[in-house]
């Protein structure tokens, strides 16, 4: 892998200049793409009903370690990782990809919280869009009315999708696995397949935004705080004024 980072070495860490039409592109295309998964909910629906229950908890337990606590282990190993090799741009990638999925859940859990669509599995309650209250209750929280977009694959895709902005093999390597979650929470009866496609495209939007802007900012706030903490400590309790 350290030769397929080499690019991301240098003063300007992992940024890359925006190209506008290849960005419109893919968001036109991704949107389209989300817009036609609706059409096939009921057919995965009927699918995802039919599976044995032994395979819905399976899929459930795997999809667990694809959820944002455990793609942050899984960072935090090989930033260990790259300190031990002394390799800078190993660990620059690796916190790219965890902004990356914190960024794409953050915007996850912010939707599905506020939609209010129920789950495919979700008993006792009207199938549907209900907002952030249903029948004078709120739905924030309750993970029965948390569907749209599946929080665990836009972390999974902001995670692994970063490696598609990479050279090869890593580039095939984050295509192996970015699949890996949202088929996961599909088997689990979790979520439609539209809150899958929802959730990948939020979490290669994110990738995306990190690869060209998002790590420059992430060290000046970084750098920001830093300085503060360093001004504070040197000020002492007994210190008044700059």
């Amino acid at each position: 892998m350290e030769n397929t980072i080499t690019e991301l070495s240098g003063k300007t860490g992992l940024c890359k200049p925006i190209c506008i039409l290849p960005l419109a592109i893919f968001i036109l295309c991704a949107t389209t793409l989300v817009a036609v998964s609706f059409h096939f909910d009921s057919e995965f629906l009927g699918w995802q009903n039919s599976l044995p229950k032994d395979v819905k908890k399976f899929a459930e337990a795997a999809s667990d370690v694809g959820d944002w606590p455990g793609l942050m282990l899984i960072g935090a190993a090989f930033i260990v990782i790259s300190h031990a090799r002394k390799s800078r741009s190993l660990r620059r990638v690796v916190v790219c990809m965890m902004l990356s999925a914190t960024l794409a859940g953050i915007v996850a859990n912010v939707l599905k919280n506020t939609t209010g669509r129920t789950r495919p599995n979700a008993k006792y309650v009207e199938r549907g869009w209900h907002g952030p209250v249903y029948q004078g209750e709120a739905t924030i929280g309750k993970s029965k009315f948390n569907s749209f977009p599946s929080g665990h694959s836009a972390s999974a895709a902001g995670f692994f999708g970063f490696l598609l902005f990479l050279r090869m093999p890593s580039a095939l390597l984050g295509f192996a696995t970015i699949l890996l979650v949202p088929a996961a929470r599909l088997g689990a009866g979790a979520h439609y397949l539209s809150d899958i496609a929802m959730a990948i495209f939020l979490g290669l939007l994110s990738a995306f935004y990190v690869r060209h802007r998002g790590y420059e900012r992430f060290l000046v706030a970084f750098q920001g705080i830093r300085v503060l903490l360093v001004s504070l400590r040197g000020r002492g309790p007994g210190r008044v004024g700059p």
